[in-house]
């Protein structure tokens, strides 16, 4: 007999819990894309420089990782920054994960998948904003051997030459750590 007493004050709690849930969930969805809905500082207007001296706030003027430089015929150059390198590392390594899996369990089409995109992200290492790493000769030789390597590794896992595959497959571990040993940031 008890829970009788009870039940009418829980529904109260119960309702009040969803309305309240409800009206967070309206002030989080805001239309207004210059204010976070998440309680962060407003961003800076388009108009307004931000307070590093740029106009939009972000690191050297660069937006998503890329910074964009004009070449003598007036042309915009784009070259990643710091922030963009870590994403596009980060994204070689997910599709690197991907191809060993796919080689551990070999499933030809996620294999040569991972392997095509490899493929396609490498030559964009060679859009780095430091000079004098993407200029230098072992660097671009390991760029370019990444970006053979994969394309051959999806050759053969599509012919599901899983023999090869795996000589493939090492060369291009050997390319990454090379070219980590010698250019990866250190960390603290």
């Amino acid at each position: 007999m008890r829970w009788q007493s009870i039940f009418p004050a829980l529904i109260i709690v119960l309702l009040g819990t969803f309305v309240g849930l409800s009206i967070v969930m309206a002030q989080t969805t805001t239309k207004d894309t210059n204010k976070p809905a998440d309680g962060a500082k407003d961003a800076p207007s388009k108009d307004t420089p931000a307070k590093d001296g740029t106009k939009d706030g972000t690191k050297d003027g660069a937006k998503d990782g890329v910074k964009k430089d004009a070449t003598k015929d007036g042309a915009k150059e784009e070259w990643l920054t710091d922030e963009g390198m870590e994403k596009l590392m980060e994204g070689i390594q997910e599709e690197w994960d991907k191809l060993k899996a796919a080689q551990r369990t070999k499933v030809s089409k996620d294999a040569s998948d991972a392997a095509d995109k490899l493929a396609e992200l490498a030559p964009k290492m060679l859009k780095f904003h430091k000079a004098d790493v993407r200029d230098a000769e072992d660097y671009k030789d390991w760029a370019a051997d990444l970006e053979k390597q994969a394309k051959e590794y999806s050759k053969v896992a599509k012919k599901s030459s899983w023999d090869d595959a795996a000589k493939c497959k090492d060369k291009i571990g050997s390319s990454c750590g090379g070219c980590h040993k010698k250019y990866r940031p250190k960390e603290d």
